[in-house]
């Protein structure tokens, strides 16, 4: 499948399949590595959304805080043979929905200070749900400095095609900007069954208008271990649908920055996997270094 290999491609910097081996050393070869990323996983969800792919549970106060503790303890596993601390680009918190771990964040990130110097900010997934002035404060207090949206779309038809609810997105996202993050981008998906260009692009349109830095457009893909209720569109019609996006996003004086990804001019870009190497932790978290 053409998505497949590109996100392939992306991810390895390779055309080459996936390979897995048993052979494995306990240690993680990344010291020196230029421009490498550090990313999080928070598997928590309040309800898990049919669309979504990634590995995730219902919320649980008691397993979320023995989960902190084990992913603490893999922070000092992974890192405490490293004799200085290594510059990073970024630390990137995934999910899930990492606000449901908010008031645990700062713990995290400091623990990872320890053996990182951060250097071009910290970023979070947020669940719109999420926008709201305590959690963006605590994040902020945390030392967050990067945004990504899980909007999906401002249309309730096409958020009811995902199993989702809108409610006040613009004013959602407006609130978000108010508080000072230097990026802020929102994830939209296109290819939703009966979704238009014109209702895509007018997604796009108003997550600029109100605030967005950049938007991250992923095409509605039906995953073998999805539950959805409504199929995607054909390959040829995604592929269609994000030709006319592209045109319509230089039209507007958008920068293409990745395979998906549309920014504002002269903004800070804003990604969780566009580095040439990155260290995961916590479940399901992958790394990606020099050779492996």
């Amino acid at each position: 499948m053409l998505l497949t290999t590109i996100l392939r491609t992306w991810l390895t910097r390779s055309r080459e399949p996936f390979t897995f081996s048993s052979n494995y050393s306990n240690t993680l070869d990344f010291a020196g590595l230029d421009d490498l990323g550090l990313y999080v996983h928070i598997p928590f969800c309040r309800s898990l959304c049919s669309f979504c792919p990634y590995c995730k549970v219902i919320y649980n106060a008691a397993k979320a805080s023995r989960y902190k503790a084990a992913l603490l303890r893999e922070i000092d596993l992974v890192c405490n043979g490293m004799k200085t601390r290594q510059a990073v680009s970024t630390l990137y918190f995934g999910g899930g929905t990492p606000a449901l771990m908010v008031d645990d964040l700062g713990e995290i990130i400091a623990a990872l200070g320890q053996y990182f110097e951060i250097r071009d900010g910290i970023g979070v997934e947020l669940h719109p749900e999420d926008i709201k002035p305590e959690t963006l404060r605590k994040l902020r207090e945390a030392g967050v400095t990067m945004l990504s949206l899980g909007i999906q779309s401002f249309d309730r038809d096409c958020l009811a095609k995902l199993g989702r609810q809108g409610e006040d997105f613009p004013e959602k996202l407006r609130l978000a900007r108010a508080y000072g993050f230097h990026a802020i981008d929102v994830d939209l998906i296109f290819a939703i069954p009966g979704q238009t260009d014109a209702s895509l692009q007018l997604d796009v349109a108003t997550a600029f208008a109100n605030g967005a830095t950049q938007v991250s457009t992923y095409p509605f893909i039906d995953f073998t271990f999805a539950d959805n209720t409504y199929k995607p569109m054909a390959e040829r019609i995604k592929k269609q649908m994000l030709r006319r996006l592209v045109a319509y996003c230089q039209s507007r004086g958008l920068e293409r920055t990745s395979v998906w990804t549309f920014a504002q001019p002269g903004t800070q870009k804003y990604s969780s996997i566009t580095r040439d190497f990155f260290l995961g932790f916590g479940v399901s978290a992958t790394t990606l270094l020099d050779d492996s």
